[in-house]
């Protein structure tokens, strides 16, 4: 049974609201940008208008994050610059990868959280992975990443389910769950059951068309404007480097500035489209790929002109593409994942 989505106006004092401000402040400590507090600070005169919270990108991470800080009672505004929100993940199979979930937990299944830490760690880190190591071979940092997602994940889908925002299940069919990538490695304990997909109101499994219908829904219902062919372009800094707000482009092509409060949080997708990018970070050669056609990197060039430190720039999730496609247009409908025919010879030969 769904609830209402209506938002819930918090009092500053109250405990959602202090959760979605730390972890606001936390990912944007991370990015090495501090965030401004005070509404003085936001509205200083050269906004055209404030909000509490700025939401770059209207796909999965942004309209999540978006929901989150309206529940907390803030206010909130997403600017997307496609013609249509979604993002990547509306033309994504809408797979969802969660530890640890309820339905492991419902079909006894018991996904311990050092087992599932030591398989993360050996896939993200795989030159130093050390199954004898305290964090498994990972730096410091790298770990409080993959261990936060681990301890946070279920809790998170879990409370969008509870919500009504999303509905999810780890069934693609009657008793089949999907199976991990690197389900034979024998550091994986729950080799099946980790995905989750959305279900569509007929109770048949969705894809991320329907993840991203659930999610535009509920943005509806909490009544947090989307503001379409809007295009970040600089991040607004007071002296000490607190960041009060963002400039973008809106959909005539005129600059405006927008106030935020609490902070600016960016959901805007990867680089997979600017040649420039690929050229410098990725294992090349890359000819394009199957992210929306905005994945164009701004934030690596805004967060840059902040200040902010980059890291794990040289890994993506890889597939081969159709040259004759990507040499036309970088933006695929999707990659290669069988190939026609019944057989096929493939040579890697350098």
């Amino acid at each position: 049974m769904k609830r209402s989505n209506r938002p819930r106006e918090g009092a500053p004092s109250d405990p959602s609201r202090r959760r979605v401000l730390g972890a606001g402040a936390a990912a944007i400590a991370a990015a090495g940008l501090p965030f401004a507090s005070g509404r003085a600070q936001a509205e200083r005169t050269g906004f055209d208008q404030a909000v509490d919270v700025v939401v770059v990108g209207a796909g999965a991470a942004g309209a999540s994050a978006a929901w989150h800080a309206r529940h907390a009672g803030l206010e909130v505004l997403v600017l997307e610059k496609a013609p249509a929100p979604g993002g990547t993940a509306a033309k994504s199979v809408g797979g969802i990868w969660v530890p640890a979930n309820r339905f492991l937990a419902a079909a006894g299944i018991e996904d311990a959280r050092a087992d599932a830490l030591r398989y993360m760690v050996r896939l993200s880190w795989p030159e130093s992975y050390d199954p004898a190591h305290p964090r498994f071979g990972a730096d410091a940092a790298g770990f409080e990443l993959v261990a936060t997602y681990y301890d946070q994940a279920q809790r998170v889908f879990g409370g969008l389910e509870t919500a009504g925002v999303l509905r999810l299940d780890n069934q693609f069919g009657p008793d089949l769950t999907m199976p991990d990538y690197y389900a034979h490695l024998p550091e994986n304990a729950v080799p099946s059951g980790r995905a989750l997909v959305p279900v569509t109101p007929e109770g048949e499994i969705g894809n991320g068309a329907e993840l991203m219908r659930q999610f535009a829904a509920a943005l509806a219902a909490a009544r947090i404007p989307v503001q379409r062919r809007c295009r970040a372009e600089r991040l607004v800094q007071a002296a000490d480097g607190a960041v009060t707000g963002l400039e973008y482009s809106d959909r005539a092509g005129e600059r405006r500035r927008i106030g935020a409060r609490r902070g600016v949080i960016f959901a805007s997708g990867g680089f997979t489209h600017d040649a420039d990018l690929c050229r410098q970070f990725l294992k090349g050669p890359i000819f394009g790929g199957c992210a929306v056609p905005t994945a164009e990197g701004d934030f690596v060039r805004i967060g840059q002109a902040a200040g902010a430190q980059l890291g794990n720039m040289s890994n993506a999730w890889w597939c081969q593409i159709p040259l004759d496609q990507a040499l036309e247009h970088r933006s695929v409908p999707t990659g290669i994942w069988c190939t026609q025919g019944d057989s096929m010879l493939q040579d890697d030969a350098r």
